[in-house]
């Protein structure tokens, strides 16, 4: 497996949020804060799956949801999260699925 480094410097380069934003079977929102710099974004992906819920019909990843550290606490991820929910009831999904990293440990209690 790559470490996470490698991962972070593949998945989050320009070109590769490039690549999302352009992909079709992908919706990206964002949060501004006061002067519109991007303070948060979140990411919708369809036809993904894990084993453990394959067995699911009309599933979508809650693939991406990042908030910067000044804006933790404040809110922003409910937002983000509960703004792509209305997004994907909306296209006709009924269930939403989150992977998280074994060791973000913040991000697993979020979900709770």
């Amino acid at each position: 497996m790559k470490d996470l480094k490698t991962y972070l410097d593949e998945s989050y380069s320009v070109t590769a949020i490039a690549k999302d934003i352009a992909d079709p079977n992908k919706d990206m929102i964002v949060a501004t804060g006061l002067e519109d710099a991007i303070v948060g974004f979140a990411l919708l992906t369809r036809g993904t799956s894990e084993p453990c819920i394959d067995d699911l019909e009309s599933k979508i990843e809650l693939q991406r949801i990042y908030v910067h550290p000044s804006y933790h606490g404040k809110g922003i991820g409910n937002l983000l999260a509960n703004r792509l929910e209305d997004m994907a009831r909306a296209q006709g999904f009924k269930h939403i699925w989150l992977g998280v990293w074994e060791e973000n440990y913040k991000a697993q209690r979020g979900t709770e």
